[in-house]
């Protein structure tokens, strides 16, 4: 399952977000053969006022697919973003993250999230939570963890539950399985 992509780019010491913003418009221009309904598409920069950051929302083009072709939009997202890099396309944008969920900030929402996602978790793993002082840190741990039967490594785990509160509205969650990092996080290679 996957909802949607948070791209980063630089602020400092040059604020990058009209370059960015603009090669993320183009690179959604060119997504029209991958997914389908991409009108549908919401492209949020600064989503939550947050400098640095854009938000490619894709629920309203996947709501209707099964997993087997959300999978399939995926990986060939995945793909053309590489490709993107490569080509010098996105030059401004320094990671790229693939969403499985994109939430409004509500414990229960989350914890139904994490259900679903501790299905992938097949080993040691750890939550990493950017609350932007929103939320109470330490009750979403807990809450999220409880529903997870799997052992919780801080130091060296394979899996990493990614929980990024960037407003009330939007929570962007990612699970990163760390032997294939680049099929969730995609960096330039430059």
């Amino acid at each position: 399952m996957f909802e949607g992509v948070l791209f980063s780019y630089e602020t400092h010491p040059r604020d990058l977000s009209e370059s960015a913003v603009y090669q993320v418009e183009t690179l959604l221009r060119n997504l029209r053969e991958i997914i389908p309904n991409i009108d549908k598409a919401r492209l949020m920069p600064r989503p939550g006022g947050i400098n640095g950051l854009i938000l490619l929302d894709l629920r309203e083009c996947l709501q209707s697919m099964n997993i087997e072709a959300q999978e399939s939009i995926r990986r060939q997202l995945t793909h053309f973003i590489e490709k993107a890099f490569d080509e010098g396309m996105l030059l401004s944008i320094v990671k790229v993250r693939i969403l499985n969920f994109i939430v409004p900030l509500d414990l229960d929402r989350l914890v139904e999230t994490a259900k679903i996602l501790a299905k992938k978790i097949r080993g040691r793993w750890k939550i990493e939570l950017r609350t932007r002082k929103m939320a109470d840190r330490m009750e979403i741990i807990r809450q999220v963890a409880a529903v997870i039967d799997q052992p919780v490594d801080l130091k060296n785990p394979q899996f990493i539950l990614n929980i990024e509160i960037l407003s009330k509205e939007l929570v962007v969650v990612y699970l990163v399985d760390k032997e294939r990092e680049s099929e969730t996080i995609i960096k330039p290679k430059y």
